[in-house]
């Protein structure tokens, strides 16, 4: 694990995404030296980001709640 400050996390939020989403290894980001988030790669099917379609009902129109779509 590799450890961050937040000022030094801000300033290269984005390589920093890049970087634990190509090489997996999480990094700890640290406020006033105390251990304040660690970012990580979330695995396949961890969350439900994709959301499913509901089902259609006569006349192609959804049934259901759409709760579910994004």
């Amino acid at each position: 694990m590799k450890f961050m400050t937040v000022t030094n996390a801000k300033l290269t939020l984005t390589a920093l995404v890049m970087e634990v989403e190509k090489t997996g290894i999480p990094v700890c980001i640290t406020r006033n030296g105390i251990p304040a988030v660690i970012l990580r790669k979330v695995r396949e099917g961890e969350i439900g980001l994709v959301a499913k379609e509901p089902p259609v009902g006569k006349g192609g129109k959804p049934r259901g709640s759409r709760k579910g779509r994004l």
